[in-house]
């Protein structure tokens, strides 16, 4: 994860990612998905902002269809 010029200068900070999903096929050619995803989790950020937690997270549900 990249913060642009925060007070003059970039920041840049590294975590770890993880992520879990399932499937279930509907029929033959329908498939619904559901995932959860922690793309970034810092609590104490590490540059200027020192006292803020950054966090970034996505939950996406999705719908498959097979030709």
């Amino acid at each position: 994860m990249q913060l642009s010029n925060l007070n003059g200068g970039d920041a840049v900070e590294e975590g770890f990612q993880w992520g879990i999903g399932v499937s279930y096929t509907v029929t033959k050619h329908i498939s619904i998905t559901a995932d959860y995803v922690r793309l970034y989790d810092d609590t104490g950020f590490d540059y200027t902002a020192t006292a803020d937690d950054v966090s970034a997270e996505s939950f996406n549900i999705g719908l498959v269809y097979r030709f």
